[in-house]
């Protein structure tokens, strides 16, 4: 089952100054003029209309584009002919979901359910989708029903434990976590999940669920990331580099770990070192303002007023001068003793 968790947030800044827009809308259709797999597909379509398994791996060619509404055209077809198709009604809420029509979504999974009460699969889908939309007591009774079935699934515990989560029973939560992890030892989020919880709580336990995730995935940038962040959070910074070093040899890509590291380097007082984690940042990422920001922070630290003003400006313009993060500027200037202040 593949969950749709969210990424780890950085401590080190919790800022978030985006609006949310929580009235429906369609998020706007790609469209692909020239794509091979797509048009050899519609030429054998065209042939057999009715053909279910052309069908399913168009909608797959579709999504993976992100051409929702085409994808949703095919499985709706698709689903005319064959009802039982329990795989395509579980894509479809995706294509739905992903292309932010959340009630149809729901909508689906609850009409996959009732078709298909002994589904495991589509219960765990239907349980994840309601969890995902904050109705999280319809989430819970759903998995109550999987458990009455199957009462040592560790998915469904692992749904559970989320739930419990969000709703913020932690002692519930980490109980159902810790069950999910007794079923399936190697159920990764669960154990960084554990980490997560026991870190937030000050308890030292926490490092052994991240060293058991890790045991498990140790190649994981996710796995990495949380133990790392775990790290240089409890005073052990050397090993979080060694480990956020690692992510970026892994994914040269993966922005968040020059972010940390930078700003480990900061407090290391490596401005050199901390320039070129913030420098990487900017070039393969050029639409992250923390880039921006703190390589000017290092370049003002460094004595070049000039030129950390213009990276601050740069931030500033990529959040549209945004208040909150002028005055995250502020503190963070403040704190480092920075004389000449941008703002």
């Amino acid at each position: 089952m593949n969950f749709r968790l969210s990424a780890i947030m950085l401590v080190f800044v919790l800022l978030n100054f985006t609006s949310c827009d929580n009235s429906p809308k369609q998020k706007e259709e790609k469209i692909y003029s020239e794509d091979v797999e797509i048009d050899d597909l519609s030429r054998l379509i065209a042939k057999s209309p009715n053909d279910t398994g052309l069908l399913m791996q168009r909608a797959k060619a579709y999504t993976s584009k992100e051409a929702y509404n085409s994808a949703i055209s095919d499985l709706k077809h698709l689903i005319q002919i064959d009802s039982l198709d329990a795989n395509a009604y579980n894509l479809l809420s995706d294509c739905y979901m992903d292309s932010y029509q959340s009630r149809l979504s729901l909508e689906t999974m609850e009409e996959a359910a009732q078709r298909f009460p002994s589904n495991i699969h589509t219960q765990l889908k239907l349980s994840e989708t309601q969890y995902i939309l904050n109705k999280n007591d319809l989430s819970i009774m759903t998995i109550n029903k999987i458990l009455a079935n199957d009462p040592q699934n560790a998915e469904a515990y692992f749904m559970l434990g989320l739930n419990f989560r969000a709703m913020g029973d932690l002692t519930r939560a980490k109980n159902a976590f810790q069950t999910a992890t007794e079923f399936d030892s190697d159920l990764v989020d669960a154990w960084i999940i554990l980490g997560d919880i026991y870190g937030s709580e000050g308890n030292p336990k926490a490092k052994e669920y991240y060293e058991s995730a890790m045991r498990i995935s140790n190649n994981a940038t996710n796995v990495l990331h949380s133990y790392a962040f775990y790290l240089q959070n409890n005073g052990e910074v050397d090993k979080a580099l060694d480990l956020y070093k690692k992510i970026n040899l892994i994914d040269r890509e993966y922005g968040d770990a020059y972010l940390n590291a930078g700003v480990l380097y900061i407090e290391k007082d490596s401005l050199d070192k901390a320039f070129e984690q913030f420098n990487l940042l900017c070039q393969i990422d050029p639409a992250n303002y923390y880039g921006y920001m703190y390589r000017g922070i290092v370049l003002k630290l460094e004595g070049r007023v000039e030129e950390g003003n213009k990276d601050i400006e740069s931030c500033l313009n990529l959040t549209n001068q945004n208040e909150e993060v002028k005055d995250q500027i502020i503190k963070i200037e403040e704190m480092l003793g920075i004389d000449k202040k941008y703002l």
